[in-house]
């Protein structure tokens, strides 16, 4: 028999790589850490960088990205409804939001929808970490040839966001050896890519 000391959750953390750290730590620095899990379409969005298909639906000429118009209603909209991206959402009122993009004001808390009109004014004050400058466009398509889609989000990319933005406040110590072991390994995949956190 063999026996393995189980990961502590600070244990599991000291693995991550500055990218992933510095995608949860933008993150939080936007929503309260009661908050930061209430949202899946928005972590995911937070966490671009940490999908393996990043690089398809980008231009680094341009400075674009393209995501899908189901995934731009699943961030905005609060019953998944096409029309709520064009106005203003509430979906993010009861939490609110920081406002790290402003250095003179990076810990004023705002109301979402009196900030933002749309989700295009949205996106173009915050671009995924990494993305910074970029124009994001959407893309009125469910082909993931054409755009990045929500619902093909990988395994690996949901896991490493929920321990990018979760392991700092979740003990890991009773999860089996197997989920542990799974866990390291897809961490290490997606730490290969070598970003610089600005």
């Amino acid at each position: 028999f063999f026996f393995f000391k189980q990961k502590t959750a600070y244990e599991m953390l000291r693995s991550l790589v500055g990218s992933e750290m510095c995608i949860r730590d933008r993150y939080q620095e936007l929503l309260s850490s009661s908050c930061s899990r209430k949202f899946s379409g928005l972590e995911v969005y937070y966490c671009y960088a940490c999908s393996p298909q990043e690089m398809k639906y980008i231009n680094k000429d341009e400075k674009t990205i393209k995501i899908c118009k189901s995934f731009a209603i699943k961030i905005w909209s609060p019953e998944d409804t096409e029309e709520d991206i064009t106005k203003p959402t509430n979906k993010f009122d009861d939490c609110g939001m920081f406002k790290y993009w402003d250095e003179q004001n990076s810990k004023q808390p705002i109301v979402p929808s009196k900030e933002f009109p749309d989700i295009q004014a949205f996106f173009d004050t915050l671009q995924p970490p990494f993305y910074e400058g970029y124009k994001i466009i959407i893309v009125d398509s469910t082909n993931d040839q054409d755009c990045f889609l929500y619902g093909k989000m990988t395994f690996v990319s949901q896991l490493v966001i929920g321990l990018t933005l979760c392991l700092y406040t979740v003990s890991y110590t009773h999860l089996t050896l197997p989920t542990i072991y799974s866990v390291q390994i897809s961490v290490v995949a997606v730490s290969l890519k070598k970003k610089q956190c600005v």
